[in-house]
């Protein structure tokens, strides 16, 4: 059944506090998929609202920032220890908008990732 649709996942199983999946833990493990709050809220065992205030405890960042911020994380230290192209980096990170990635990877870091490149 999880074959056929994994959204089910969460419905099937009793979440009770103390089995609920640990948020920060499975972000760091599937941040680089295309996963929506929803989702994020089901595959750790809460409703929505359970998990935004969950979260709103973990991170000044909210879901969606903190899986960006991740992102670019990972992306810089490819950057800086592989010799990959630009476009794979952006998409192995969970990036799908060449023009989206830079734009936000400038606004972190200072630079672009081409400046990030050849700084090193």
């Amino acid at each position: 059944m999880l074959r056929e649709d994994e959204s089910t996942y969460a419905s099937l199983f009793d979440f009770t506090s103390r089995w609920r999946l640990d948020i920060l833990e499975f972000m760091e493990k599937n941040y680089m998929y295309d996963l929506s709050v929803n989702d994020l809220a089901n595959y750790t065992g809460r409703s929505v609202a359970t998990f935004k205030r969950d979260f709103s405890k973990l991170s000044d960042l909210s879901p969606r920032n903190w899986i960006i911020r991740r992102r670019l994380k990972a992306a810089r230290r490819l950057l800086l220890t592989t010799e990959w192209p630009i476009h794979k980096i952006m998409e192995v990170s969970g990036f799908k908008n060449f023009s989206h990635f830079c734009r936000v990877y400038r606004q972190l870091y200072g630079q672009t990732p081409s400046e990030t490149r050849k700084i090193n």
